[in-house]
């Protein structure tokens, strides 16, 4: 795809787009001589059309082949209905690879819709990160600080919450509550913190940028989906099922962001996934990184949390992931 101007001066990727879409075709002067018959005119009104203009993807072929196999292998062990796989550099926002693949009824997978960005879904415990960072940065408690898990299940407004791990944890830190996704431990922290004024809760995952749309240079509906005390769906069980990444709706490309974000110590990046643009094989135009937040939380509780991040790969819930190659 391409598109044609008169002039060099950078315009934005957006603008670039916008451009592709208009195009710009030739024009050919001819007669007709017979039905079925058109004759060429050598003509001043005859016009060439404009070469379109080459859009460098941030996307790395090796990283694409690795990711989509990877995916697959994923999806075939789990037997599960659809799934994608995202990686961004840290520091700038690239793209280095993005897969989506569906199960056919046949049991094979294809690539059908592009779910990394376009489905929004309940993020479950990823979201746990964001509950913790939360309740540390309005200063309502230390990770050192006890709960008590009790035997892995909690009454709220008459429904229940349970731990995956049958008897619970008793009582341990948030901070070792985290490490094991303690759904009881989470939940009963963040309702003791905000139970009486749940809208700080949702400022601050506004704070945390977790419902800013990335704007990202493919055309989606990627507008996050965030109850607010406001809505009429909003209950006594919302804020505890909230807190464990449920009742709200985000694509993976912005848990990713949110994620990246902490990585990048707590600096937010936005997503790219086109890295400039060539005419006549010279770059013309360079994306640059663009930064949505210098600083989405205190940089005292990225130093606190990053360290339980490794402690969830080394000993907690996610020890399956554990690599020989890197940390």
């Amino acid at each position: 795809i391409g598109y044609e101007r008169e002039s060099i001066k950078p315009i934005g990727i957006e603008g670039a787009y916008n451009q592709i879409l208009k195009g710009e075709n030739g024009k050919k002067l001819v007669q007709k001589i017979r039905e079925a018959e058109k004759m060429p005119i050598n003509s001043s009104a005859n016009v060439l059309p404009k070469s379109g203009d080459d859009v460098i993807s941030t996307i790395n072929i090796d990283l694409q082949d690795v990711a989509e196999q990877s995916l697959l292998n994923a999806l075939e062990k789990h037997k599960a209905e659809y799934g994608c796989v995202i990686v961004m550099k840290v520091k700038t926002g690239e793209i280095k690879a993005i897969a989506n693949l569906k199960r056919t009824e046949e049991g094979k997978f294809f690539e059908d819709y592009n779910y990394a960005i376009g489905e929004h879904s309940e993020p479950g415990s990823t979201f746990k990160l964001a509950s913790i960072l939360a309740g540390m940065e309005d200063g309502f408690f230390k990770l050192s600080d006890s709960v008590d898990t009790e035997d892995g299940t909690h009454k709220f407004h008459g429904e229940i919450m349970r731990d995956s791990k049958k008897g619970g944890y008793g009582k341990i830190t948030i901070g070792e509550a985290f490490v094991v996704s303690s759904n009881v431990g989470i939940s009963k922290t963040i309702y003791k913190a905000y139970a009486q004024h749940p809208e700080e809760f949702i400022n601050r995952l506004y704070k945390l940028q977790l419902n800013t749309p990335l704007t990202i240079e493919i055309p989606t509906d990627e507008d996050p989906k965030i109850k607010t005390p406001k809505d009429s769906d909003w209950s006594g069980t919302t804020l505890p099922w909230m807190s464990i990444g449920y009742e709200v709706k985000l694509t993976p490309l912005h848990i990713l962001t949110f994620y990246n974000a902490i990585a990048n110590n707590g600096k937010m990046v936005k997503p790219i996934f086109v890295s400039g643009l060539k005419r006549n094989g010279k770059i013309i135009e360079l994306n640059k990184t663009e930064v949505i937040n210098p600083a989405i939380c205190g940089k005292s509780n990225i130093e606190q949390i990053i360290p339980l991040m490794i402690d969830v790969v080394e000993n907690g819930t996610a020890t399956n992931i554990k690599s020989n190659q890197y940390s």
